[in-house]
Order: structure tokens, then sequence, then C-alpha cells
């Protein structure tokens, strides 16, 4: 017996782009084109919408950092004017300047468009979370290019202006994120985030630098609106997402089982001191707790071991600590051993 199996997963409408991509192949491997397939897929599930879908699909093949450090192709066709605009970034005058305004303007445009049509509203409610960050991001993206012509015209007043609409853009893309798609393993909602989100990135970085340089302010370079931290020193995991919702902060389990060898640890740290009021970890198996530790830290250098209970293969902390900037979980053993992330999570006051 042969065959072909197709995993659409929990997203059954937006797979229908990838089923029938499938069932091309398998119709006829010989002559198969994915990219027809792709386009043909796409006019078939919103023939009256195909221009905004085909914008939104560019732009929402990447992961975004994942524990698996799994990445994929994306805004194929704008990754090289977003090049060459970043090799000419200091220049008073960018000569692919309107090649990124227009592609900022497409994407705000099928966002829109996307989110009023009534055309395939099972689909649309399925994108509902990621086309508002799309949105989000094009908006940002076309106040980047805001304060970076705001710079070369010297023009300082409506670049602070700008600079406040951009955190406040900011904020949302943040609350849409922590809001929407909250399964354990992946959450959170990002797009655009291999090419698009880089290139904001570059040009804050460069127009805020020298906005700072030329006026003497200290407007931040980045704005990061999770200020919490993964720490550890276990490859497998470096890359691995935190969730903060509320007062609490989380790491995102892992499928995979970690290997801990001596003096591995993982952990968060937090954005700043706090009195934690529960600690709660599970590393699928109660005897690991024999093995390690949780400690806690205000300095990251100075550990101290704290008290738990288990139930199960859960550990919780059994009173509130305080001065707590740092909490991991760190391997004592001499023997490694194989640890389950399943849960690991701080509550702050």
């Amino acid at each position: 017996m042969s065959g072909f199996v197709s995993n659409p997963m929990e997203h059954p409408e937006a797979s229908m782009i990838a089923i029938y991509g499938v069932a091309d192949y398998t119709w006829n491997v010989a002559t198969y084109d994915s990219e027809r397939a792709w386009h043909k897929a796409m006019a078939r599930l919103m023939p009256q919408n195909k221009k905004a879908l085909l914008t939104f699909a560019k732009h929402s093949s990447d992961l975004g950092v994942n524990g698996h450090q799994y990445r994929r192709v994306e805004s194929v066709e704008f990754a090289p004017v977003a090049k060459e605009f970043l090799k000419n970034l200091t220049k008073g005058k960018n000569p692919q300047i309107e090649r990124v305004k227009k592609e900022f303007d497409d994407i705000i445009s099928a966002a829109k468009q996307l989110l009023n049509t009534k055309e395939n509203p099972l689909l649309t409610e399925e994108l509902h979370p990621w086309l508002l960050q799309l949105e989000v991001v094009g908006q940002q993206g076309k106040q980047a290019i805001e304060l970076y012509e705001a710079l070369h015209q010297k023009g300082y007043a409506k670049f602070k202006a700008g600079y406040a609409r951009l955190q406040n853009l900011q904020k949302q893309q943040f609350n849409i994120d922590q809001t929407y798609n909250q399964n354990p393993y992946q959450p959170g909602v990002r797009v655009a985030t291999l090419v698009v989100e880089p290139l904001i990135a570059e040009i804050l970085k460069y127009s805020v630098g020298k906005y700072n340089q030329e006026t003497g302010e200290q407007l931040a370079l980045t704005l990061n609106f999770n200020p919490n931290k993964l720490i550890t020193n276990i490859q497998q995991i470096e890359y691995q997402p935190l969730l903060q919702k509320g007062g609490g902060v989380r790491i995102s389990p892992a499928l995979e089982y970690i290997s801990v060898k001596k003096d591995d640890f993982l952990g968060i740290e937090l954005e700043k001191v706090a009195s934690v009021k529960t600690i709660s970890v599970d590393l699928g198996d109660a005897k690991h707790f024999e093995k390690g530790r949780i400690q806690i830290s205000t300095n990251g250098i100075d550990w101290k071991d704290i008290s738990g209970s288990l139930r199960n293969s859960r550990w919780n902390s059994s009173e509130n600590v305080h001065n707590v900037k740092y909490v991991r979980f760190i391997n004592n053993a001499d023997t490694p051993f194989q640890i389950r992330l399943k849960h690991f999570e701080i509550v702050a006051e």
C-alpha cells in the first residue's frame, strides 16, 4: 500500500492553501509547480480578495523565534529591496525608500481588506488575530519611515511625536501577541518576522540613535514590551519563548526530552527585583527535584535554595519570597538525566 498524508493541524481553513497544493501534487507529480499551486489555491479560496490574501501569505510563512530554531523563507520578493534599503540607510536620499513605503502601504491595505471582507468568513475568522497583527506591523513600518525622513529633514518635533505613535503601535503588537493564540507550545501572534520586522528594527535603531546623537536626548533604541528573559546554559532550549500574562511569566513547554548535565540550569530573569507569590515547576518526574534545586537570586551571582512541595511531578514554592530577580532550576547531580519541560512559571506580586 502507498499513499500521501497531509496534516492540517488546528487551523483547517488556513490549511486549505497547503491542502490544495498536496492535491495538485498527487494529481500529477511530474508537472507539479509549487508556486503555481500556491497562487491557484488562494484564488480558489478568495477570488475577490486573492491579491490581499497573497500579500498576507507572502509575509506570514515564518514562525518567528521558537525553541526548535525552525525558520521558514518569507517575504521573498521584498527581501532584496529591504537589503538594499539597509545598505543605503545612512544616505540622505535612500533610492529604495518609495519601494519600501509602497510595501508597507500594501501590507496595511491587505490587512484592512481581509478584516472587512465578508468573503470566506470561516477563513477570515481563523486568520483574524494575524490580520490584526499584520496591520499593526505595516503601520509600524510606515511610522518608522516617517521617523527616518523627519530625521533627515531635521524635523525633531515631528520625530518625537512619531516616536510616541510608534511606541503605541508596539504596545498594540504586544497586546495582540499576549491575548490571542495562547496555546502553550508556540503561543502568541507573529507575522512578518524574517524580513519586515528586522527591517523596521534596523530603521528604528539607526534613526533613534542618530536623533539622540544630534539632540542629546536618550530615547530607547529598541522597544521591548516583554522585558523578562529566559536564562539557561542548555543549548537545546536557549531560544524557548517566554509568555507573560498579568503578573505571571512562564517558559513555553518543550515537546522533546532535554538532557541536563551537572550544573546545567534553566529559569527566568524578571524585569526588576520583585516579591514572588508562587513558583511552580514541572519537569516530568518528581525525582528530578532530588537531583536538582530551585534557587532564587537578586543579582544572578549569589543563589539561595528555596523550599517547596510536590504534587505528582509538579513542584510548588511553599512561601512568598522577596527581593527576587532570578529563578532557576539547577542540576546538582553528577550523572546527566533527561527532563520534560512541562511547566515553569513565576507569579510576582
